[in-house]
């Protein structure tokens, strides 16, 4: 059973934005106020169902992986 709230379909394409453009684990979780191990388990996951690369619109994906690294700095380092 999971302790916080569950991962929506929303973070997990964030997810899939970081994994494809190699952002650090802990790096996306900041920026989704999640934890590292959180974001890990849902790409381990994503990588067993082989959804991992299930990219949403992929004409923002380089916009939304720079976003994902300004929340992170601005978050927490």
């Amino acid at each position: 059973m999971s302790r916080g709230p569950q991962i929506t379909e929303f973070e997990r394409d964030f997810i899939r934005i970081g994994f494809a453009k190699n952002i650090q684990n802990a790096t996306i979780a900041r920026a989704l106020g999640r934890t590292p191990a959180a974001v890990g388990q849902q790409i381990k996951m994503m990588k067993e169902k082989g959804t991992i690369e299930n990219l949403p619109m992929v004409f923002i994906v380089d916009d939304v992986a720079e976003s994902i690294l300004k929340w992170a700095k601005r978050d927490g380092q």
